[in-house]
């Protein structure tokens, strides 16, 4: 079994070294303005909408405000403002995919 082990995780690592060179090469072909492979999101800015957990539950608030890493969220819904630190967004509204697979 170590065999196959070895021998499979080899085929993926050329696999994967394969994927981000074809990767890499097409994103030459479209020019800077169509990158392929995103290596950080866009970052935050007022109006963007963020998800984050606040003791026990999770809310979508709106950015209104952003003081370095602390972010001035307003969530209409609950009536409430929060103060949450960027590490604390779990998602945001304008990006479709986690931020977690960053």
């Amino acid at each position: 079994m170590s065999e196959l082990k070895e021998i499979s995780v080899i085929m993926l690592k050329h696999l994967s070294k394969a994927l981000l060179s074809a990767a890499h090469e097409i994103s030459k072909s479209l020019g800077k303005n169509h990158p392929i492979i995103e290596s950080s999101p866009p970052p935050l800015d007022c109006g963007i909408s963020v998800l984050f957990q606040y003791k026990t539950r999770r809310y979508w608030a709106e950015i209104i405000k952003i003081d370095g890493d602390m972010l001035t969220v307003e969530n209409k819904s609950v009536a409430k403002t929060f103060t949450i630190s960027t590490s604390e967004v779990i998602s945001r509204d304008d990006i479709n995919y986690p931020i977690d697979d960053l």
